[in-house]
């Protein structure tokens, strides 16, 4: 008899934003780039939650890269919280 314990691996993930400042109207795209911690070897598979000022923008499923983008030519002039979950 062998026991085998398997554990989900933890993830990091870094944020970019296509621009840093933008202009009003301006189509801006966020991306997150999710990646399993050592010792997982795979790419994380999911959906990524986008939130601006604390509300969901949208929602982006994983590439096959581990990434997620949303875009957006919605935002108001002024500084916006950009959250990625």
């Amino acid at each position: 008899t062998l026991g085998l314990v398997v554990s989900q691996a933890t993830t990091s993930m870094q944020f970019i934003s296509s621009y840093n400042p933008s202009s009003l109207g301006q189509s801006i795209s966020f991306t997150a780039i999710v990646s399993a911690n050592p010792p997982a070897l795979s790419i994380p598979e999911g959906v990524v939650e986008f939130k601006i000022n604390g509300k969901t923008a949208g929602h982006v499923n994983l590439d096959s890269l581990g990434n997620a983008i949303f875009s957006t030519s919605d935002l108001s002039a002024g500084t916006h919280a950009i959250v990625a979950i």
